[in-house]
């Protein structure tokens, strides 16, 4: 993971200044912040991975949720959200439900 790795996913996600910023400082922490501390938790042969980030593709296997109608639900693959729905009732009311990156885009 580097600055520029972190820049040019802000960029491609058009995130704003203020969020771009934000991550550059959290990366600028890295080095002088302990990691934290697990207790009671073998984790240290799990793959956290080598810090890159990819973009998943929508999965064709995203579970039925017709049994759920009247409720809010939020399903993403990976990064990408592949289904949000909010019941009307709650639209009307002005309730925002959604995920982050698509708030960061439509809503001031």
């Amino acid at each position: 993971m580097t600055r520029e790795n972190i820049k040019l996913f802000s960029e491609m996600h058009a995130e704003p200044s203020w969020l771009a910023d934000l991550r550059q400082k959290a990366f600028d922490k890295i080095e002088t912040l302990e990691l934290p501390v697990i207790e009671r938790v073998k984790f240290h042969r799990w793959n956290l991975g080598d810090g890159t980030i990819t973009e998943n593709e929508p999965s064709a296997n995203v579970p039925d949720f017709t049994a759920l109608d009247h409720h809010l639900k939020l399903v993403q693959v990976g990064t990408q959200t592949v289904f949000e729905q909010t019941p009307v009732e709650l639209a009307e009311q002005g309730v925002v439900f959604t995920d982050f990156h698509s708030a960061l885009e439509e809503i001031p």
